[in-house]
């Protein structure tokens, strides 16, 4: 885009020829303005709209015509034809889906649309169109007779001529000027080349910067990530963001920019309503800078702001004379050696086989090693270790099958269209959804509806199940009823189908997931009813591979035989059977945005595969069942519980041959189970969750168990008042853990949330709350209250001492002894905690803190000597603990009085805190003193 005074004079004059002017009138708010001759004149506006009327010569027999104009402004950005067209529907909203014209001269954009109306019994033709400049836009309406018409588009032409445009030294012309703003992020400064006049800064919370177009067509955000370490766990941040934003987002590309040496990520992306990309850029261990541009309509549409301001960015990497600590990988990534559920592990001892960007859907075997695999927006043919795009529609479900002779055919919503040399052209024939047969093609066609305007998303017609020779001839095979078919595969042996779809309910007020057998030989149609839901099919030998979950039966790959039979594959969430032979299974598991496809086996699916995560909720609550009515007394001690579980772990060897797990990953599987709203969680499961949470918590040497004295099964069933935890105990009862760990919208791992929450406290369990907080007031030592009633320093570090690991405490005693202002105390007692093994980051961050407050307030004020001091000792501490987030925040402090004539030693401390802990306590005070 050009700034709008290039194009003075010269753009308007290109689209007409110049008229005699007789008067000058003001146009919007820009200082636009409209040179017309004696028979314009202009009449009274409203809302913003200027009107003006025209009269011109009517013949010779004829009175005097006339045509009436108005004219809109609109600020914003507007790019391409998709732009042009919401401007001109927004003028005419009557005139949906009628074309439209588009021309460019000079920097200028004109789109037009003509219409013709009758009103009040008279013909009359109206004229639609924009004029384009830069941030603006001219909507402009005129209309007159239609006899008219020439007369018409000539009175137009003489308007657009007697436009003129602001001089370049008016303030719009200037506010288009390039300007460049530069941003301190991680160890990079980021600059880039922005229009204040098109996208205007802004504030706002947790953004490094922002601009924003008029009306919020555009947007421009410069953020800061932390702990994120690697360029794909990048893009896949950004997926998941905004995934969790409009869950119809999906990526188009991903590739890379190499930026003054810096290898950056880009990702562009879509959703129904709009286009992002974003600029990835490292800025140090585990930090990001993230440049977003949001703009409407779809990725493939021209954005030359969008561009222009990414082609500006300039990556400088900032000079650390400070000697900050580096942030060691194994801080911010996962630990390698923690333990792994059994699917975790039985999916990495697995051979690689690919990884691609799709969502898969299904999958068929093309021989010679190969796949063709089918997402919802493209259809990848796959070998080992590498994969080719055949066909690409952002936004269009499809399916696709290889035919005869090699052809690719894809099922489009818009469409069935054959790949011939990368060009998608029209098949020649109709299908929702296909696959092949042999040399033969099987088509899923929606019949027409009885009466047009009936049917809906929600109210499916009636389907039917077609073979189409290569030759073209087709014969139908089965009527499918009212079945909206999504994905279709032929049995290993050729001789039945299996249909995945939606099929209309009115019971249950809509569409229902459908599992359908088709024989191919005699058409006969057999529901599989069997199945809570399935996310995917693909071809096997000897039936079908069905990612979903039966009913009764844990969710995973299955084996569906053609007679209906399925025995387990692959037990657990997560994974889709893509293909199956005779020996080797092609499945496929999603890793951020990445599908990772992977083979093993079928030896060794059925050995270890189908154990690693059998138990589905159904079972659980078969066994609760037997649990809570078999006579077996509530149990209400830590051997009691013990016991109970083995005998639950017994109940379900019996049903399938595996015990209950009670090992942390593998129980969090388990719990996930639960969490599935296809199988909501009954009483008897929960029952039995809970127990296992408790004895894995027992079991583990974390916990202790507060005896209640009398118990019954529906203290094990409901979820009990939580009792009050203390500085030296966290109390619980494990029916509330377990239903917040279901309840939560994003849950944390329940074992990992039991360490956060417990912050090294003695971890309590119980079903009776006063009971636990009986246990729990035990637990604080006689002395302690004395201790900080007299601010016996000493006396407090003997209590610290005897509970190293209770950084709740810490903070807690910290707090009171700061509350009082007693910050002498404080620095006593965090000093010599800091000497000692504790956990460092508490008791150095109360030390520092204690420190400068006295510098801060000290009369007469200390010299920068003395701030040297307390960063010295501060940067000293940083290295001891480079993942407190709060040391970096009084190094900061201090490194702003310690050297004045250097402020960018303070805002790279700052900006540290932002690299550690971005939305904490501390994160926010950082983002308070960088705004500073």
């Amino acid at each position: 885009m050009r700034p709008l005074h290039a194009a003075l004079g010269t753009a308007l004059g290109l689209l007409a020829g110049v008229l005699p002017a007789q008067g000058i009138h003001g146009l919007g708010t820009k200082g636009v303005r409209v040179r017309l001759d004696g028979n314009w004149q202009r009449e009274d506006g409203w809302n913003g709209v200027d009107r003006f009327a025209c009269e011109f010569d009517g013949g010779f027999f004829s009175e005097p015509k006339q045509l009436g104009l108005r004219v809109v402004e609109f600020e914003g950005i507007f790019e391409n034809r998709a732009d042009y067209g919401r401007l001109l529907e927004t003028l005419h909203p009557d005139g949906r889906g009628q074309p439209f014209e588009v021309e460019s001269r000079g920097g200028l954009v004109r789109a037009w649309r003509i219409v013709e109306q009758r009103v009040d019994g008279w013909d009359q033709a109206i004229t639609y169109e924009v004029l384009v400049l830069d941030g603006v836009a001219y909507g402009i309406t005129a209309w007159s007779y239609a006899t008219d018409r020439a007369q018409l588009a000539a009175r137009l032409a003489d308007f657009r001529a007697g436009l003129e445009l602001p001089p370049p030294a008016s303030p719009w012309a200037r506010s288009l000027a390039p300007v460049t703003s530069a941003h301190a992020i991680g160890d990079v400064t980021v600059k880039l080349e922005t229009r204040p006049g098109l996208l205007a800064p802004v504030e706002l919370e947790g953004f490094v910067a922002a601009w924003h177009a008029r009306q919020q067509q555009q947007r421009l955000a410069l953020m800061k990530w932390s702990d994120v370490v690697g360029l794909d766990a990048a893009a896949n941040a950004e997926y998941r963001t905004l995934v969790a934003w409009d869950d119809s987002f999906r990526v188009v590309e991903r590739s890379s920019r190499t930026i003054d040496g810096v290898e950056c990520g880009v990702v562009l992306g879509q959703t129904d309503d709009f286009t992002s990309k974003t600029l990835l850029i490292p800025a140090g261990p585990g930090c990001w800078a993230v440049l977003r541009h949001l703009a409407p309509g779809e990725a493939g549409e021209p954005r030359p702001l969008r561009e222009a301001i990414l082609a500006s960015v300039r990556v400088a990497t900032a000079a650390d004379d400070l000697g900050l600590p580096a942030l060691a990988g194994s801080d911010v990534t996962a630990d390698a050696t923690a333990p792994r559920s059994r699917i975790d592990a039985f999916v990495a001892s697995t051979t690689p086989f690919d990884r691609l960007q799709l969502w898969a859907a299904h999958g068929q075997a093309l021989g010679a090693g190969g796949f063709l695999l089918v997402g919802w927006d493209k259809v990848v043919r796959a070998e080992r270790d590498r994969h080719e795009v055949l066909y690409s529609r952002p936004g269009g479900a499809i399916t696709a099958a290889s035919w005869s002779a090699g052809r690719l055919l894809v099922a489009t919503s818009d469409g069935v269209v054959a790949i011939r040399d990368g060009e998608a052209l029209p098949a020649g024939f109709e299908a929702d959804c296909l696959c092949s047969l042999g040399d033969d093609l099987l088509l899923a066609r929606a019949r027409q509806p009885a009466i047009a305007g009936l049917t809906s998303e929600d109210r499916v017609g009636r389907a039917v199940l077609v073979r189409r020779r290569p030759a073209g001839d087709e014969v139908e095979i089965a009527d499918l009823g009212r079945l909206r078919v999504t994905a279709m595969a032929p049995s290993g042996e050729g001789r039945h189908v299996l249909l995945f779809g939606l099929a209309a309910d009115l019971r249950r007020g809509g569409p229902t997931p459908q599992l359908i057998r088709v024989g191919l030989a005699d058409g006969a149609v057999t529901e599989l009813s069997a199945w809570r839901f399935a996310r995917a099919i693909g071809s096997a030998a000897q039936g079908w591979l069905v990612s979903g979950r039966p009913i009764d039966r844990a969710t995973g790959i299955w084996h569906l035989a053609v007679d209906g039979a399925v025995a387990p594959l692959v037990t657990g969430g997560g994974v889709i059977g893509i293909a199956a032979d005779d020996a080797e299974l092609l499945f496929a598991r999603s890793v951020g945005v990445e599908l990772e496809l992977r083979t093993v086996t079928l030896a060794r699916c059925r050995e270890v595969g189908a154990g690693c995560a059998p138990i589905s909720a159904a079972m659980l609550d078969r066994i609760g069942v037997a649990l809570t009515t078999g006579g077996a007394e509530p149990p209400d001690s830590a051997t009691a519980i013990a016991d109970t579980v083995r005998a639950m772990q017994d109940f379900a060897a019996a049903l399938t041959g595996l015990r209950l797990p009670v090992a942390a990953p593998d129980l969090e599987v388990l719990l996930a189970e639960l969490r599935d709203p296809a199988a909501p969680a009954s009483v008897p499961a929960r029952t039995v969750a809970t127990l296992l949470v408790a004895h894995a918590a027992i079991a583990g040497g974390g916990a202790h168990w507060v005896s209640s004295g009398a118990v019954d099964w529906q203290q094990w069933q409901a979820r009990a008042a939580a009792a009050s935890s203390t500085p030296f105990a966290y109390c619980a009862s494990p029916v509330a853990l377990v239903a917040e760990r279901l309840d939560a919208d994003e849950p944390e791992a329940a074992f990992a949330g039991l360490r956060t929450a417990t912050a090294g406290r003695h971890l309590l369990l119980g079903l009776d709350p006063a009971a636990l907080g009986r246990r729990a007031a035990e637990l604080q030592p006689i002395e302690f209250d004395p201790a900080v009633a007299a601010l016996d320093v000493a006396a407090l570090g003997g209590v610290l001492a005897r509970a190293p690991a209770n950084t709740e405490l810490r903070r807690q005693l910290y707090a009171e002894l700061a509350g009082r202002d007693e910050l002498t105390a404080v620095e006593r007692l965090a000093r010599a905690q800091s000497t000692v093994e504790t956990p460092l980051g508490v008791d150095l961050v109360a030390w520092l803190a204690a420190w400068h407050e006295r510098l801060e307030h000290a009369d007469p004020a200390p010299d920068v000597a003395a701030f040297r001091e307390l960063f010295d000792a501060a940067l000293a501490a940083a290295h001891r603990c480079p993942r407190a987030a709060g040391i970096y925040w009084f190094l900061g402090r201090a490194a702003a009085r310690a050297f004045p004539d250097r402020p960018d030693r303070a805002r790279r401390c700052w900006q540290r805190v932002l690299e550690v802990e971005s939305w904490g306590e501390w994160g926010r005070a950082a983002r308070a003193a960088l705004k500073q």
